[in-house]
């Protein structure tokens, strides 16, 4: 049998490579959807390969990509293997390992870089600030996220990315005095989980933000005293169209004085999560209705509520009915449902929304699905077949999301 030509096995070789003579630009695609890790390990397929990785535009990093085994073999050195190390000195030496990584990429990194992503846990914060100061310097940013399993505080340089129209953060806290951060202009989406900030630097920053159109925070975290009006935080966020908040924010602002009247703040928002809801205490209910009487453009309002049944709690929902959602066509509720308290809610805010909805309660009680529909059925809305409400019951209200949970559905 003749053996095959030179040519012909080449030949077939490109005809099986599709993938190398495509556009430059698809193969960058491609690339970003990648890990990093193992975007930069295809420079070893072949010489044309070995500089693709170096234009793409988006870098995602996680410390645990960097596995070290009980031993620590995998990644350490032949000096490092003789010693049994402890698993801190494990973790800080893989740490060490993925900063080192991420350092020789941006270095050999060539094109503009549009996204950078990190997930670390507990890193030198010197390292991490140089990486830092370096981005800010020698790119134009839009996209950053920062996943920090514990706390990191963020360098000033930090806040000279100016191109930012995207930022997660998460376990990161802002010591610097307000005067000293000069905002992001271009800013249109921020995420803040675990935040550490005092109330006039998150003022401060959000108001240096003009294009915000969402904000995303959850927080307990505060390091003074000084409390702001919770006017204030409308006024930071002029257009904004996404709100989600964790009721913990409620107790950094004051609510002495507001005004009954309906305050046409918030003009713009149009999706409204408040997580972690406890009608029976003095500051999540203030907050809630504040920002529902200064929504009056509201189309989607969502909560997540805590279990707060005292049976010697008083709770007064008349003194909130001075509210108008025209708007408002979606109305969810989910986490811990109590048939008395929570279901006031509910008919005061059918009763002040005269759009036609959709109601999504969840509940953990089977029982009380058959009994908080036919209160509901007595509201003006449902009467005139404007309204569809939905009792869902799940086992788990830590669970939401998951259709599987939910073992009875009832409508109207």
């Amino acid at each position: 049998m003749n053996n095959p030509s030179p040519n012909n096995t080449t030949n077939k070789e490109l005809s099986l490579d599709r993938i190398s003579i495509l556009p430059p630009s698809i193969i960058d695609a491609i690339l970003c959807l990648l890990p990093t890790k193992d975007a930069v390990r295809t420079s070893i397929l072949s010489s044309e390969w070995r500089y693709n990785w170096t234009n793409i535009p988006v870098l995602h990093f996680r410390f645990d990509d960097f596995h070290i085994s009980e031993t620590g073999t995998d990644v350490l050195s032949i000096l490092e293997q003789t010693y049994n190390l402890p698993s801190a000195a494990l973790d800080m030496i893989r740490e060490r390992k993925c900063i080192d990584a991420i350092k020789q990429c941006l270095l050999l990194h060539e094109g503009p870089l549009i996204e950078f992503s990190l997930l670390a846990h507990e890193s030198e914060s010197v390292e991490l600030d140089q990486l830092i100061s370096h981005l800010s310097r020698k790119h134009r940013i839009q996209i950053f996220n920062l996943d920090m399993i514990n706390e990191y505080r963020l360098p000033l340089s930090f806040f000279s990315m100016h191109q930012l129209t995207k930022l997660s953060l998460r376990n990161c806290c802002i010591y610097h005095h307000y005067s000293k951060i000069k905002g992001f202009s271009n800013l249109k989406s921020l995420y803040m989980c675990d935040a550490r900030i005092s109330t006039k630097t998150l003022s401060h920053l959000l108001s240096s933000c003009p294009l915000l159109k969402s904000f995303i925070l959850f927080t307990d975290e505060i390091f003074d005293n000084d409390k702001s009006s919770i006017c204030g935080l409308n006024e930071c966020l002029p257009v904004v169209e996404r709100l989600i908040i964790d009721t913990g924010v409620s107790q950094w602002f004051s609510f002495d004085l507001l005004p009954q009247e309906q305050l046409i703040s918030l003009v713009h928002l149009k999706y409204l999560h408040v997580d972690h809801m406890l009608f029976l205490n003095n500051y999540d209910l203030p907050m809630l209705f504040h920002l529902i009487r200064s929504s009056p453009n509201l189309e989607t309002l969502s909560l997540h509520m805590r279990d707060d049944l005292d049976p010697g709690s008083s709770f007064e929902i008349n003194k909130y009915s001075n509210i108008w959602l025209k708007n408002l066509s979606k109305l969810k509720i989910y986490g811990h449902f109590d048939i008395v308290y929570h279901l006031q809610f509910v008919q005061l805010i059918l009763a002040k929304s005269p759009m036609p909805k959709k109601v999504r309660i969840y509940t953990v009680e089977y029982d009380e699905v058959s009994e908080i529909l036919r209160l509901l059925q007595h509201s003006p809305s449902a009467a005139s077949g404007s309204i569809e409400i939905i009792v869902e019951y799940s086992r788990d209200a830590r669970c939401w999301g998951s259709k599987s949970l939910f073992t009875s559905t009832s409508y109207i």
